[in-house]
């Protein structure tokens, strides 16, 4: 009985999906805008329109026929336009990066040469809207062959977890201000989801594959990469020290495929990329903090060492309490590398929003708690956690009027103590 309304559940999720995204699609497709059920969270910014925020610059001359021809005037995706007008023209220009004629009117190209290269597959033969689908729908099928890679490795037979992973990550997606922002400005996130999703993938299963997966989908969306990165150390130095020296070695092959994937893009297109990481230095280093950046609360350069903190901070925790944790060990490691990725949610100078989509990929996991722990306390801590910093993240819970930046902060530290209080509670019920 439990299990046919759990299947009635997720067809509502999916109706409700369904009926807002009709009229969405519509209103970003035509850019004639109709009220939906949820809207994106920036509202809709359409493409050179006259309602430009104050500093917004209109599209360089050199664009304008172009702008005209795939009838991109007044769609919304301002940011798919960054990418999508120089991948449309690859073959035709010499220069890529930090060039005026490829600025649209709310940023300059970000994405790497090797993204670029693969939009030109499908940019030149479609217009602005088409080939903003595609890249929404490219970003989530490969999301959904993720979700069915967790799936698979833990080798579940119950196939209602995997359609709750796939429904409530489409609802996260779909039907949240954050979700719909991030298809509407037209934005690269949900790739660094599966990136991580991938690379967590290689760590459990030990594949060489998924390290390299990881390592292209991430470089999709460079703010990925802290996150990223920091998982290395955590899973390196949160151990007891006599493993640290053969977890080095292990992890060995499996970083250098990673660096490999990263750097594709250095290999196909060397001088192109060379200007790529020019440019993203030049926006941490020199554009002002905006949105949910933790530069817009503290000095930038302090906010670039604060997941460097929560790493040896965790470290410290772990060393001071290593006796008391017992099977509470893996539990802790993994509350820490979460609430970290929040921490890197705002890292970036230049954050906005649907930056935590990144997150989504640690939600695939939260159904499979079962196989990687036999405590009921520890799995319950962990879907808490999930659940709270997700519904968080998403603005689900959070208010802004109590500071987002604020909010988001609190709610990653109490994650990672949260071992020692759910322990503690647990016990003085003598469960654990």
């Amino acid at each position: 009985m439990l299990k046919y309304f759990s299947r009635f559940v997720i067809v509502v999720f999916i109706t409700l999906i369904s009926l807002n995204m009709v009229k969405f699609v519509q209103n970003v497709s035509t850019g004639k805008i109709k009220k939906t059920m949820v809207k994106p969270y920036y509202g809709y910014l359409p493409i050179n329109a006259k309602s430009l925020k104050k500093g917004s610059e209109p599209f360089h001359k050199s664009l304008e026929p172009i702008v005209e021809e795939t009838q991109a005037r007044s769609k919304t995706g301002t940011d798919f336009s960054n990418v999508y007008f120089p991948s449309r023209m690859l073959f035709k220009r010499d220069v890529l990066y930090n060039d005026s004629g490829f600025s649209s009117n709310i940023g300059t190209l970000t994405s790497p040469p090797l993204q670029v290269l693969f939009y030109s597959l499908f940019t030149q033969y479609f217009d602005f809207s088409t080939s903003l689908f595609i890249h929404i729908f490219i970003q989530i099928f490969i999301f959904i062959i993720f979700c069915f890679l967790v799936h698979r490795e833990y080798k579940s037979k119950d196939i209602d977890l995997l359609a709750w992973s796939v429904t409530l990550s489409l609802t996260a997606l779909l039907f949240t201000e954050v979700g719909l922002a991030w298809f509407e400005r037209g934005q690269h996130s949900l790739y660094a989801a599966s990136g991580l999703i991938s690379l967590l993938l290689g760590f459990k299963t030990k594949k060489l594959q998924y390290f390299f997966f990881a390592a292209i989908l991430a470089s999709m969306k460079w703010a990925s990469f802290p996150l990223l990165f920091l998982i290395w150390p955590y899973l390196l130095f949160l151990f007891p020290k006599k493993d640290l020296f053969q977890r080095l070695v292990s992890f060995l092959p499996a970083w250098i495929i990673f660096v490999a994937g990263i750097l594709i893009s250095a290999f196909i297109m060397p001088s192109h990329f060379q200007d790529y990481i020019n440019i993203i230095l030049s926006f941490e280093a020199n554009l002002l903090p905006v949105g949910i950046s933790l530069g817009t609360k503290v000095p930038l350069w302090l906010s670039k060492l604060f997941p460097f903190l929560h790493l040896l901070a965790s470290l410290i925790l772990y060393r001071l309490f290593t006796d008391q944790f017992g099977k509470w060990r893996k539990a802790f490691i993994i509350n820490a590398i979460f609430s970290v990725g929040m921490i890197c949610t705002m890292f970036g100078t230049i954050c906005f929003h649907y930056r935590v989509l990144i997150m989504l990929g640690f939600l695939p996991f939260l159904f499979y708690l079962k196989d990687e722990f036999d405590s009921a306390e520890q799995r319950s801590m962990l879907i808490f956690n999930g659940s709270l910093g997700l519904l968080f993240l998403f603005r689900i819970l959070a208010f802004e009027t109590a500071g987002i930046v604020y909010s988001y902060l609190i709610v990653s530290m109490y994650i990672l103590i949260s071992p020692f209080l759910w322990r503690k509670f647990f016990k003085s019920l003598n469960i654990t």
